[in-house]
């Protein structure tokens, strides 16, 4: 009799479905609970047009399933996509459906509701930000404006060609400030202009086709009804399409922003670790640029613990231990405290961090570094030691294995007793050349180097082929990158004085504002 409830689900743990907005492009534009639903998902059911990186924020353990469907996918394919979200489900799951958008305009998820309601499935709705307003306002275009539009209509493309009956008044609306827009048109957007004309639309109607919109490949084409389409056949123009009719359109000139920005649509190549990665990335895309992450090393703990050990257990003897960087900070108090060291046991000895990154890390473990070094770099990092007589201290110097040795040769100079400490690794990590090749095709605004090993190791890949690098702006952090780079035969335009993202990302933005 159990079993029998069991197979009509009474005693089952049935999951729920959440049916997510993903907003239009710009991966910073999905909700806080959007956000939250994808960190939560045991299943990401996703649509074509969602922004990848979000799915960088999912557990480890998520499934991820790619059920995109393209212009004139069969309904069998929604038939698919509800049999996993009820399949999930009835596994317990914590199912997320992502979906571009917002999902109940024009994204079938209020379909998909119906159908989960249908079955008895629990659900939620998460709006997203639609594409509709959004796009518009990465253009520029208020979709009202006060004098100029005072509502606006929105149509697919299939309803302008398929049930014209539904423009009928358009002669009317228009001159009183109705301003319209049309998604998913761009395959047959002749023949919706010749729709409008017919039905009244003056020709001289402003319009604007906004293409990939939100996003660094954003592309806008203004025009009238009359020329729009010889400017269209004369350009390309990225997907999907937004397109505005309107006299709000002529507001572009004057309000336009995410196009402007200095770094607007450069693709920009990060090659320092994933892991460190995320900062620079989300700085970039705020910009308007497009980052594409290629990691040409990997930070690695040590295999063998055997060394690290004994100098933890003995590091209270020291008089300085200086981290040179927060790739040390993190393996030096991990290990001491899984070795069951705490703070206490350095209560005697003083700290010294190179640069703000370095000694922010040191606070989440605890520790106010009593000297940072403001300039970030090894090689003046002791001349930031003010008053302070080196001569016989004992300095420990956590370091990684291809750390150049700039500071303990300085602290030898001023008679310290130094100590390298090998605490990580920089290896190269196991991407394929034939990704980088791909992204070297697409072509490379702006390629970024961190440190001399991402210089070393990005020469590695491309086999000393430094023409693939020939049209692209080289920027660093640091003179002792830029060094490394130029000594390889790289001309380096952008260097950042200051050693931290945020300089870095300060330093490229002023070198192309210099040529607007």
């Amino acid at each position: 009799m159990l079993l029998a409830f069991y197979k009509v689900g009474i005693f089952m743990n049935i999951g729920k479905v959440f049916l997510v907005g993903s907003g239009p492009g710009d991966p910073e534009l999905i909700s806080v609970k959007g956000l939250n639903c994808i960190k939560n998902a045991d299943v990401i059911l996703h649509d074509r047009l969602i922004d990848t990186s979000l799915l960088e924020n999912v557990k480890e353990s998520s499934e991820i399933i790619n059920v995109g469907k393209s212009p004139g996918d069969s309904l069998l394919i929604q038939d698919r996509i509800n049999e996993l979200m009820r399949e999930k489900a009835l596994l317990g799951k914590y199912v997320v459906r992502l979906k571009g958008g917002d999902p109940f305009i024009f994204g079938r998820g209020s379909e998909e509701a119906q159908f989960l309601k249908k079955h008895g499935l629990k659900f939620e709705i998460v709006p997203g930000i639609s594409s509709i307003y959004s796009v518009a306002a990465y253009a520029g275009i208020p979709l009202t404006h006060r004098g100029t539009s005072s509502s606006f209509t929105v149509l697919t493309g299939t309803e302008v060609l398929n049930s014209p009956e539904k423009l009928i008044g358009f002669r009317n609306i228009l001159p009183y400030g109705d301003t319209l827009i049309v998604l998913m048109g761009l395959k047959n957007i002749e023949n919706i202009v010749d729709v409008f004309i017919n039905k009244g639309l003056d020709k001289n109607t402003p319009v604007a086709l906004i293409g990939s919109g939100t996003t660094s490949r954003q592309n806008i084409i203004v025009g009238d009804l009359y020329n729009i389409i010889d400017k269209l056949n004369s350009v390309n123009i990225s997907t999907p399409v937004v397109a505005i009719f309107g006299e709000v359109v002529k507001l572009r000139k004057e309000i336009k922003w995410f196009d402007n920005k200095p770094l607007f649509g450069k693709n920009i190549l990060i090659t320092r670790s994933k892991n460190q990665s995320s900062a620079i990335e989300k700085l970039l895309r705020s910009e308007g640029a497009n980052p594409i992450i290629f990691p040409t090393i990997e930070i690695k703990p040590i295999n063998k613990y055997k060394n690290l050990d004994k100098y933890l257990l003995n590091s209270k003897s020291f008089d300085w231990i200086l981290f040179t960087s927060q790739n040390a900070v993190n393996p030096f108090f991990d290990r001491m405290f899984e070795l069951g060291i705490d703070l206490r046991y350095l209560s005697s000895v003083k700290i010294g961090a190179i640069g703000s990154i370095t000694s922010d890390t040191l606070k989440y473990y605890g520790i106010v570094p009593d000297v940072v070094g403001v300039n970030n770099n090894s090689s003046d990092f002791i001349d930031e030691f003010e008053d302070i007589n080196f001569r016989g201290l004992k300095i420990l110097l956590p370091t990684g294995n291809k750390s150049k040795n700039y500071l303990y040769n300085s602290l030898i100079d001023k008679g310290a007793n130094p100590t390298n400490l090998e605490i990580y690794k920089t290896v190269e990590p196991g991407y394929s050349k034939s990704d980088l090749y791909k992204i070297f095709d697409n072509g490379i605004d702006i390629c970024t180097f961190t440190s001399p090993s991402t210089v070393e190791n990005l020469v590695k890949f491309i086999d000393g082929d430094l023409n693939l690098l020939s049209k692209s702006t080289i920027a660093c952090i640091g003179s002792v990158t830029a060094s490394a780079a130029e000594g390889i035969g790289l001309r380096v335009e952008i260097i950042s004085k200051e050693y931290t993202i945020e300089g870095l990302l300060g330093a490229i933005e002023n070198y192309y504002i210099q040529d607007l």
